[in-house]
């Protein structure tokens, strides 16, 4: 490309100054090259709805700020940085050529050499459905250093009839949004992953999408459903996060959530999100692929606590901390405003973390695994996702995989049942769960824990017959 900028004066009038986000020395990023600059780019195409035969393509890229040149200012160090994007069609013909400027801002080089921390912009276009070839070029304003990289562009037709959804982009993070800006989406600040790589320690992944021509009536009101699934490369599901029902005000709506992907082994995993519209019965199915990784280096900084948001992500919250908070912390909580919450969640799980001492929160990735595997092995239908809601489950989150499990199939006139036994536990101690009404759901009769049901009779109402050795022991 080079483009020579002798000087960054005046530099700060024409740059969109754009935002961070900690990656935590990604390992694939590791090994970082020296003499040029890596650029990393992704995309998603969206209705658009003044040129209904038309897409709206929303592009999103991102460098690593070590490999940037960093000079002083009055306040701060400033790197500059010149991007230029070329599309071309699949006739080879120019559809569009573009060039802009940047800058990256921090307050010290220390940070520069910190951690790994990403530059990450946005840019959008029109184009015509169909497919397309991506140049996309940056270059360090003081190194001269370039890096390219190039894409194919599928651009997809939204002017049909039906259900249609969008493309899906993917983020590390989604925040209340103070002001709005070309990371807003809806009332949130989205930091867009262009990578498609996700640090399984950092437990999350984002998402935004739209659904298009939804059945809407004047009279009744009009519902669709979602389900938001990971399959890996062989097309084997991995996780189902369950259905969703939701209300829609239009033809169109947005789709907005995030997936806890902290108990996904490390691999590379298809995101698939299904709707159907239950008025007018159409589908429509759309997925993302994306990568898990672990971190290799120990963080610089502890995991961020995730703000709440909306008065729903408020309640999930509490259904996620109700088994291992005190009843008073959870008065505390409802008492809260959202951001009274978001701080409250901030103690809650800081007043827990076993070893402070390391940046890791050891008890809050605990936590969600159990709460993950609850739901995963508890749940009363395979997509409901409500192992956490069963006595299962909830034994399960609270004290962690038992010692020892007991399993006692039905027989003629006997219901089915597991004993679940902790050695450690209050000196040792068991749980009876029976499956009643013969639908592989496991039902507390009792145990001799602590605050826990209790039926010295148990035996008998499933249809056993005690011994004398089982009433002296209580069973």
């Amino acid at each position: 490309m080079r483009i020579r900028v002798s000087m960054l004066v005046g530099l700060a009038v024409l740059i969109i100054l754009s935002s961070f986000v900690s990656v935590w020395a990604k390992e694939i990023y590791l090994d970082l090259k020296k003499d040029s600059v890596d650029v990393w780019v992704d995309y998603a195409s969206f209705y658009y709805q003044p040129e209904p035969a038309k897409s709206y393509l929303e592009l999103y890229y991102s460098l690593n700020r070590k490999q940037l040149e960093f000079v002083p200012q009055k306040e701060g160090y400033l790197a500059g940085i010149v991007v230029h994007m070329v599309i071309k069609d699949e006739d080879d013909s120019l559809v569009e050529d573009r060039m802009w400027r940047i800058g990256s801002w921090v307050e010290s080089l220390e940070k520069v050499h910190q951690q790994d921390y990403f530059t990450l912009d946005v840019v959008s276009t029109i184009l015509s459905p169909g497919k397309y070839d991506l140049e996309f070029e940056v270059e360090d304003v003081i190194t001269e250093k370039e890096g390219k990289t190039t894409k194919e562009l599928v651009v997809r037709d939204y002017s049909g009839s039906g259900l249609r959804l969008s493309d899906i982009e993917t983020a590390y993070k989604a925040e209340q949004a103070d002001e709005v800006s070309k990371f807003t989406k809806g009332s949130r600040e989205m930091m867009l992953n262009s990578t498609g790589f996700f640090n399984a320690d950092e437990m999350m992944l984002y998402f935004y999408g739209e659904i298009y021509g939804l059945t809407t009536s004047p009279t009744d009101s009009s519902k669709y459903k979602l389900n938001y699934s990971v399959f890996d490369t062989n097309g084997n599901l991995v996780t189902d996060f369950g259905d969703k029902e939701e209300e829609n005000k239009g033809n169109t709506e947005v789709i907005m959530g995030g997936i806890n992907i902290s108990v996904i082994p490390v691999g590379e995993y298809l995101f698939k999100i299904s709707a159907q519209d239950l008025q007018g019965k159409s589908k429509a199915e759309v997925a993302k692929r994306f990568f898990v990784f672990k971190a290799g280096p120990v963080p610089t900084e502890p995991l961020p606590s995730e703000p709440i948001l909306t008065e729903e992500e408020a309640k999930n919250a509490r259904k996620e901390i109700a088994y291992i908070a005190m009843p008073s912390e959870l008065k505390l909580f409802d008492e809260l405003n959202l951001t009274g919450k978001t701080e409250f969640l901030k103690k809650f799980w800081k007043d827990r973390d076993i070893s402070p001492e390391t940046l890791e929160n050891e008890f809050k990735i605990e936590h969600y695994r159990r709460w993950n595997y609850a739901n995963e092995h508890f749940s009363r239908t395979s997509t409901s996702r409500d192992g956490w809601n069963t006595d299962m489950g909830r034994i399960y989150i609270k004290y962690g995989q038992p010692d020892e499990v007991d399993r006692y199939p039905m027989e003629q006139i006997t219901l089915p049942y597991e004993k679940w036994i902790y050695n450690d536990l209050e000196g040792g101690v068991y749980f009876i769960f029976v499956d009643l009404k013969g639908h592989g759901i496991y039902t507390l009769m009792h145990s001799t824990a602590k605050k826990e049901i209790k039926d010295l009779r148990w035996l008998e109402k499933i249809g056993e017959t005690p011994t004398p050795y089982d009433r002296e022991r209580g069973e």
